[in-house]
């Protein structure tokens, strides 16, 4: 039986650098046994999603949800939730 709830619910991201928008408006869901490609041109904001999927960064709008659950902020507290 599949999943109710999907493993990674990106809704509505957000993130600027200062007056430059980066990504607005992003949603994104994942669920289970999926697999997904991540493309697009130089500046599209591809590792700034990557960074805050990773806690690397935190977006300045918006939730990312793993299995359900916000996710944590930190890179450290977001490896920590994948591999529980």
């Amino acid at each position: 039986m599949p999943s109710p709830v999907p493993l990674l619910d990106l809704r509505n991201l957000a993130k600027a650098y200062g007056p430059i928008p980066v990504l607005e408006g992003v949603g994104f869901t994942l669920w289970p046994g999926e697999v997904r490609c991540l493309a697009g041109e130089n500046g599209s904001g591809k590792s700034t999603l990557i960074k805050i999927l990773s806690g690397v960064i935190a977006a300045d709008a918006g939730e990312v949800l793993f299995d359900g659950k916000r996710a944590p902020k930190g890179a450290r507290a977001a490896i920590a939730m994948a591999f529980r």
